[in-house]
């Protein structure tokens, strides 16, 4: 009965030795090995906000804007404190938005919008969502919620 015990614990610690770890996919995703690191984190079956941030940073690197924005979607929902997951959620939402149908398109902007104002709400200190939500208010019509006098009020 012990024996049986042992070799349990032998291959759960054997099969936990192996599993990728998270540390391995940052390493890849630092590398710019995109695809390696998102193979690591998407086998992980323990999924956590940190989890999900990387592995949206993965898919947005390689393009893939919509499940970049489900993933931002799933790591605000763990940690919705949290600046940089609202600013990664409004980047993938804008590239959507710029690649989108003129339909959804205005949707898609004004959503992103909202999680850089939520960003810069978060964590003044945020200056890649500052300089997002600047440009945003620069570029985007009054309708989506841009505008120069909001802009100033930024700069």
């Amino acid at each position: 009965m012990l024996r049986g015990y042992f070799i349990f614990g032998w291959l759960a610690a054997s099969m936990w030795a192996q599993s990728p770890s998270f540390d391995q996919a940052a390493k890849l995703y630092n590398q710019t090995d995109y695809e390696g690191s998102l193979r690591l984190l998407l086998a992980d079956y323990q999924k956590d906000a940190r989890v999900y941030d990387l592995i949206g940073r993965n898919q947005f690197m390689l393009g893939d804007f919509k499940k970049a924005s489900e993933s931002y979607q799933e790591a605000v929902a763990a940690d919705p404190t949290n600046s940089e997951y609202q600013h990664w959620l409004g980047k993938s939402l804008g590239k959507r938005a710029e690649t989108a149908s003129p339909f959804t398109a205005p949707g898609l902007a004004s959503r992103a919008r909202q999680h850089f104002e939520k960003a810069v709400a978060l964590n003044p200190k945020n200056k890649e969502a500052i300089n997002d939500l600047f440009e945003y208010y620069l570029e985007a019509p009054g309708f989506l919620g841009g505008g120069l006098d909001k802009a100033a009020t930024v700069a």
